[in-house]
């Protein structure tokens, strides 16, 4: 009896670390929603893409703060609130992409 329980432990074991292995990496996951957001823009769903290019900043903040990875997401959820009319919501966003950029080629730009 106590091995049946040792074998189904392992089992076990083994079953949570191939699940861990299978999971999405955060630049699979944040590819693959910028992926659904440009689709559902393009099918005609913005609120559909508006949620997924939020999913995709919230990803991008969490994994890469501060890196062309956040400005890339922040001017593309941007560019979905301009194809709603939402301007207002848009300026910042593009503001706040153009300075993350300057930020990282900043030392590269010729004074």
């Amino acid at each position: 009896m106590k091995t049946w329980k040792l074998l189904a432990f392992v089992a076990l074991i083994l079953v949570a670390l191939a699940g861990v292995s299978l999971a999405a990496t955060p630049e699979e996951d944040w590819q693959r929603r910028t992926k659904e957001g440009w689709a559902a823009l393009e099918a005609g769903r913005p609120a559909d893409a508006e949620r997924r290019m939020k999913e995709a900043l919230a990803l991008a903040e969490r994994h890469w703060t501060d890196q062309p990875r956040v400005a890339g997401s922040l001017s593309t959820l941007a560019q979905v609130y301009v194809f709603q009319k939402k301007f207002k919501d848009a300026e910042p966003l593009y503001r706040r992409a153009d300075e993350i950029r300057l930020k990282s080629v900043g030392k590269e730009l010729p004074r």
